[in-house]
């Protein structure tokens, strides 16, 4: 209870789900995720900058250096996702249910992998 996020990933992974998220910012639900580790000026960078990212996607990889911003906006996420990494604890926990499933799926795999050797 009480850990940062830097206890459960290392930072190239969240680097990582961050970026991956800026090609879903339209999604209500990944909204909703980010909105409770991100200010609302870094969730306006966010959106702002995965529109960005996805008209650039839409035409075929264009020159990026024409993405007006978009460097700036790459720049204020990393940073703040540093800052969440380093120093904001997470406070919600897994379910019992959540958690239970989660060992005993994990469980059954490996009971599979041992008992197929």
């Amino acid at each position: 209870q009480g850990e940062a996020l830097h206890n459960w990933v290392s930072l190239d992974l969240w680097f990582g789900m961050v970026v991956s998220a800026l090609f879903s910012m339209d999604c209500s639900g990944t909204h909703r995720i980010w909105s409770k580790l991100f200010d609302s000026d870094t969730m306006n960078v966010l959106k702002s900058t995965g529109e960005k990212l996805d008209t650039w996607g839409k035409d075929k990889g264009g020159d990026l250096e024409e993405m007006d911003g978009l460097d700036e906006g790459l720049c204020t996420i990393l940073v703040e996702c540093i800052f969440v990494w380093i120093s904001k604890p997470l406070v919600e926990e897994p379910t019992s249910d959540w958690l239970k499933k989660y060992l005993e799926d994990d469980m059954l795999k490996s009971y599979k992998a041992f008992n197929e050797l």
